[in-house]
């Protein structure tokens, strides 16, 4: 298959899949925004399950009351297999829920311990030990050439989501050379797991530290832990980076491992964020993401009403983890052994723990008009075009014979097409900068061009 015809289907099931083999993608059951409202304690009144829940957290502080129930009755009603909440109130005691099982069809309960994978929380764990290594000398090029340590730590490095870097004799340095590179360094944000990837194989080069012989030194004493064990990752959960994993457990055969490749409790994730206050530095510069929060090193910021929240967010295929922490001190942590977003729960948490507004607010998407014409992904063999037509802006790929793909504006401030092959959305953001026009999606960044590319061959 052309590179170009693989990164168009990968675009399109949106990494669902990753390396599930002959398994089916797993489909996240997400609540729809206008049933959130809906989750609320006072609808389950009486429920025993949720009322079980309540009782099991103990005595609960003012600021975490609403957030647990909430928590007690979104499980409830989703019908999950497993949980778990922990909140940290400064002088008060540790708020832990757990609730569920363990794995699917095993008897085993989830407790205040149980150990969940944390997806891309695992880079605010990897930033903190190059903050640790490097000091002073973020802003230098761990290469010769391309984006320095900071930029990579801070998604601002041109390196490419794909192709995934999977050996660990991959040659860093070449991924570092600017024509490898999806746009010159400190020009965009784009999320790339790679980026992280290569901090850690440039860390183990030229700082002689062992990232995972590291992690463990550094944060097995909180928790956090990088090999499963066999109580960490459950069948139906043995989905995309779960499966590698578990099938590559020797970490040295794991370059995924500074991306995502951490399993903690929402206690240690309490522990992660405890140690991230400690270092300011980790969000003394953050950049901004045009999602409506900025990025420092390995942690979100975003400034509501004066006040900024911190923490990271991670999925992995077969779990979902959310970390957050303000300025006061005050911690939540949330772990699901699904790949299934907590909505209602992070909004009640963020209502009565950090005073802030339930939604969260993005930047308009922008009108299409400025953006159309042709687009080519560095590296890859797929010209995109963006056009309008009488019913509005449309999306072509014509190397894959599609074309009109509708182009709909979303709140978050992104365009959203529907895969025709999959059926699944794929969201698309349009940015502008001095350098010109861009298209920015998950696996992939193009830039404007005044035709489409001409026989760029596959490598």
């Amino acid at each position: 298959m052309r590179l170009g015809a693989l990164l168009a289907v990968q675009l399109g099931l949106l990494l669902a899949c990753g390396s599930c083999g002959d398994k089916a993608a797993p489909q996240p059951r997400r609540v729809a925004e206008a049933e959130i409202e809906s989750i609320a304690p006072a609808t389950f009144e009486g429920d025993d399950g949720v009322e079980r829940c309540v009782h099991a957290a103990g005595r609960l502080p003012d600021e975490a009351e609403r957030a647990v129930r909430t928590f007690c009755a979104e499980t409830e009603r989703l019908g999950l297999v497993g949980a778990s909440l922990a909140i940290h109130v400064p002088g008060k005691k540790e708020v832990l829920v757990a609730r569920g099982h363990r794995c699917e069809g095993r008897p085993e309960r989830v407790d205040p311990k149980t150990r969940f994978p944390i997806g891309s929380i695992t880079k605010t764990a990897t930033a903190l030990m190059a903050l640790e290594a490097l000091g002073p000398r973020l802003d230098e090029r761990p290469g010769s050439e391309g984006p320095s340590w900071r930029q990579l730590l801070q998604h601002r490095g041109g390196v490419p989501n794909l192709p995934a870097i999977e050996s660990p004799a991959e040659n860093w340095r070449a991924r570092l050379a600017p024509a490898q590179l999806d746009f010159p360094p400190g020009e965009l944000w784009n999320y790339s797991n790679n980026g992280y990837v290569l901090v850690a194989m440039a860390l183990a080069e030229l700082e002689a530290l062992d990232f995972a012989g590291r992690f463990a030194e550094r944060f097995s004493p909180l928790g956090l832990g990088l090999t499963p064990g066999p109580n960490d990752v459950c069948e139906h959960q043995m989905l995309g980076e779960l499966r590698s994993a578990v099938e590559r457990p020797d970490l040295s055969q794991r370059p995924d491992a500074a991306a995502g490749g951490a399993l903690a409790s929402p206690s240690a994730l309490l522990a992660l964020a405890a140690e991230a206050q400690r270092h300011p530095e980790l969000v003394a510069d953050p950049v901004d993401t045009a999602e409506g929060d900025h990025y420092g090193l390995g942690v979100r910021v975003r400034e509501e009403g004066g006040h900024r929240l911190y923490g990271h967010r991670g999925s992995t295929g077969g779990a979902w983890a959310r970390l957050m922490w303000d300025e006061r001190g005050r911690a939540a942590a949330l772990t699901v052994n699904e790949d299934l977003q907590l909505d209602a729960t992070v909004m009640a948490i963020r209502r009565d723990l950090f005073g802030l507004e339930a939604e969260t607010r993005h930047p308009p998407a922008p009108a299409l008009e400025d953006f159309v014409g042709h687009y080519a992904v560095p590296g890859w063999s797929l010209p995109l075009e963006v056009r309008i037509d009488a019913s509005g802006p449309r999306l072509d790929i014509p190397e894959l014979g599609v074309s009109g793909l509708e182009l709909v504006a979303l709140a978050t401030g992104a365009h959203r097409i529907t895969w025709p092959l999959s059926g699944l959305p794929v969201d698309l953001r349009f940015l502008r900068n001095a350098q010109g026009r861009w298209i920015r999606a998950p696996l992939f960044v193009g830039h404007a061009i005044e035709a489409p590319a001409e026989g760029d061959a596959s490598p």
